[in-house]
């Protein structure tokens, strides 16, 4: 008798933690198809084409332009025109979908279509680049009218490549990082001087370069 409630318990056990095991299994293949998801909303075959981090914040987009941010707040880089810090990623409207995105270290940017610029976020130093040195809580169109290809931001300045080869920059230019040969700054986009044709740009934290068509620096 006490042998076969032994058995009896044994089995019970086994079938315990193949039930305990099953439902571990689920939850963690549940957790991962979350990340390939459309976030905050049902499942389905959206995914992430692009990622960027600031200082403080991070920014996605979607394969369809939809653009998400989530992180610190304070300055407004996340475009969301909130006061909360969000934990996971938060949709951002934008006037429609945008691409190559970019995030410096309060601000962020990211092109339409049609190469218009929107950024958003911190502005002490006109890195939004809409004239002003007010925060901006949602992505506001760049002054200027200006048709980008792609564009880079620094620590507090962004920079643009148009569609004829011209660098643009605006922001915080301290260091001359704007390269239009003074240190004051800018608050709309200003030519790089004396530049060749660039083929593309790219910036650090006080500082940008470039490529010609030749390939050289």
């Amino acid at each position: 008798m006490i042998v076969h409630d032994r058995v009896s318990i044994l089995s019970a056990a086994r079938r315990l933690s193949r039930l305990v095991l099953r439902a571990v299994l689920l939850v963690g293949l549940g957790a991962a198809a979350s990340c390939h998801g459309e976030p905050g909303g049902p499942q389905s075959a959206t995914r992430w084409v692009q990622v960027v981090a600031g200082g403080w914040h991070t920014c996605a987009l979607t394969d369809a332009g939809s653009l998400y941010c989530w992180g610190a707040i304070g300055s407004g880089q996340l475009g969301s025109g909130s006061s909360d810090d969000p934990s996971s990623p938060v949709l951002i409207p934008t006037p429609s979908p945008l691409h190559n995105l970019v995030a410096g270290s309060g601000h962020a940017c990211g092109l339409t279509a049609d190469g218009a610029a929107y950024c958003w976020g911190s502005n002490d130093s006109g890195q939004v680049g809409d004239g002003s040195t007010v925060r901006r809580g949602s992505p506001t169109l760049v002054a200027g009218g200006l048709v980008f290809r792609n564009l880079a931001a620094g620590s507090a300045f962004t920079c643009g490549l148009t569609v004829d080869g011209a660098a643009w920059c605006w922001g915080a230019n301290r260091y001359g990082q704007l390269g239009d040969g003074s240190t004051a700054n800018r608050a709309t986009p200003t030519r790089v001087s004396g530049g060749p044709a660039f083929r593309s740009v790219t910036a650090g934290n006080s500082f940008a370069c470039g490529l010609n068509e030749a390939g050289a620096l």
